[in-house]
């Protein structure tokens, strides 16, 4: 199989071949190397000449699927019978044409947009055989200087629409769209007067959009139970056109409240290197609201830290003393002296007669003394009853120590 001089139109003969099957007929198989510049949904039509034994024996038009992975592929069956055993077959493409072709957008400095373009809503592929209307959609928050659109390459007919700006962009249609069907539709976009927006986006692998699509220990916490928690990371509605001076906001909604730690911080990365930190709120569907300014390119979010600002309060050591006369407390931050009472804990199970007295010793340790005996079984500590001296809310959970024989 070979293309006939000048046929190929941009494609590459790939694994396409030829064969005579045991019922002699000639079946062609197509998995052309499509170029680069045809549409996203575009099929080929392919017309071969086959010729038997050097002589022509019958023309073939074969319709491809649309094209997938780089490739055109279809079949013709059949496409001679009877073919003498051991003869020479050859297949020559001798046109080869496509349905669509892509759309290039170009800024005026000839900086490829296309990517912009299309994600704002721009058509993205022109028919070849007929003309269509195409979307022409520019993204900006610039309601004043608005850009030009004009056809410049690969269309034979194409009729450019006023340009007004609907909500965030400015669009306009193109009337009786035709590609040539030979190269890329290219569409020049004027913006030089339009003053620059930046988009501002996630980045879809460390921070994920959709409900409850990030998992907390994916961004460094280590509690088994608030790392399994789930969060919601949404940016604002202009997110999408930034100019330098406007801000936008990313927020992040806890779902479940958080209760390994009593306070973490968050701390927002994006790819130009600037991080922005602040409180965390982990009540349950609790909002943390950052702002982002000062954008001056295309951006992408690429990571969100949760870090223990706060360690809830808990026992680290408890020591009881010789002879179980004493028990030493000492906690993982400092205490509300007001909270270190004897109503705190459980003392009942001391020798007969004997008393009992709680004291602070430093800022981090109570100390509770058995005076005239010693403890006779377990000391234990009501959950919430003792405090943190730097918020009442953080309050150390229950607790029970047992004195050795």
């Amino acid at each position: 199989m070979k293309f006939a001089d000048g046929a190929a139109n941009g494609a590459e003969i790939g694994f396409s071949g030829a064969s005579v099957d045991t019922s002699n007929d000639l079946n062609i198989m197509y998995n052309l190397t499509a170029p680069k510049w045809i549409g996203a949904s575009a099929t080929a039509t392919v017309e071969a000449q086959i010729t038997i034994n050097g002589v022509p024996a019958a023309t073939a038009n074969t319709t491809t699927s649309a094209v997938s992975g780089g490739v055109l592929a279809g079949t013709e069956a059949a496409a001679v019978s009877n073919v003498p055993s051991g003869a020479k077959v050859e297949v020559v493409i001798t046109e080869i044409t496509y349905s669509h072709v892509a759309i290039q957008y170009l800024n005026h400095s000839g900086e490829d947009i296309t990517g912009k373009m299309t994600a704002a809503g721009s058509e993205d592929e022109a028919a070849v055989a007929s003309g269509a209307s195409a979307a022409v959609e520019y993204s900006t928050t610039d309601q004043t200087n608005k850009p030009s659109f004009t056809l410049t390459s690969g269309a034979v007919a194409g009729t450019v629409g006023s340009v007004t700006y609907v909500t965030d962009s400015w669009n306009a249609t193109i009337t009786g769209l035709q590609a040539k069907g030979d190269a890329a539709v290219v569409i020049t976009v004027d913006d030089s007067a339009v003053e620059p927006t930046f988009a501002l986006a996630l980045d879809g692998t460390n921070v994920k959009s959709g409900s409850d699509a990030n998992t907390l220990s994916d961004w460094g916490v280590t509690g088994a139970t608030d790392g399994a928690q789930k969060a919601t990371v949404t940016l604002s509605s202009n997110a999408g056109a930034l100019k330098p001076t406007d801000n936008a906001t990313l927020t992040i909604t806890n779902k479940t409240a958080l209760v390994d730690a009593f306070e973490y911080t968050a701390t927002v990365t994006l790819d130009s290197g600037a991080t922005y930190t602040k409180d965390y709120n982990g009540t349950a569907n609790g909002a943390t609201v950052f702002t982002i300014s000062g954008i001056q390119a295309d951006t992408k979010v690429t990571g969100v830290e949760l870090a223990v600002k706060t360690p809830k309060l808990a026992v680290t050591k408890a020591e009881f003393g010789a002879g179980n006369t004493k028990l030493t407390l000492t906690f993982n931050a400092a205490i509300d002296p007001a909270t270190a009472v004897a109503g705190s804990f459980g003392l009942t199970n001391v020798t007969t007669g004997a008393t009992t007295t709680v004291e602070m010793s430093g800022e981090d340790t109570i100390v509770i003394s058995v005076v005239g005996g010693s403890f006779s079984g377990a000391v234990t500590m009501t959950a919430g009853a003792v405090q943190s001296k730097a918020a009442a809310a953080n309050a150390a959970v229950g607790g029970s120590w047992t004195p050795a024989p």
